[in-house]
């Protein structure tokens, strides 16, 4: 899951290079890149190191191993949880995710139904939001 996360950073950090880079030679553009994958790749480190720090401290990953033994109610609690600390955090809208889904397990359908809908109006566009839609699809017929 970082590990996708890391190559949008990358991909998104290399397109805007690519754009800033409209009038150099070659020779430029080939030195400028090879800077700019090292820069790129040292973000992503970062970035994944704090990700990384953030989720585990914050009960992140003890949400995802709840939510993976079937354990929903723990689940959900350290899903709230993370989510109230990192409201802007990478993993956010993956945590909103799985809360929803949480919820529908235990059949709280109504409160699946709003944190589906927070997701898709906070993240539209992502795959997260696109499954969210889905699911929340299927748990309205």
């Amino acid at each position: 899951m970082l590990e996708i996360d890391s190559q949008k950073r990358v991909e998104v950090f290399l397109n805007k290079a690519e754009q800033l880079l409209g009038g150099l030679t070659s020779m430029k553009i080939q030195k400028f890149s090879s800077v700019m994958v090292v820069l790129a790749f040292m973000m992503v480190m970062v970035g994944c190191a704090t990700t990384t720090r953030t989720a585990i401290g914050d009960g992140y990953t003890t949400a995802q191993k709840a939510y993976e033994r079937g354990d929903y109610a723990t689940a959900q609690t350290y899903y709230e949880k993370y989510i109230e600390k990192n409201p802007t955090d990478i993993l956010t809208e993956v945590a909103l995710y799985y809360l929803a889904s949480s919820y529908a397990h235990q059949g709280d359908v109504v409160q699946a139904q709003k944190t589906y809908q927070e997701l898709i109006s906070q993240f539209s566009g992502s795959k997260w939001a696109r499954w969210a839609q889905s699911d929340l699809e299927k748990i309205s017929m």
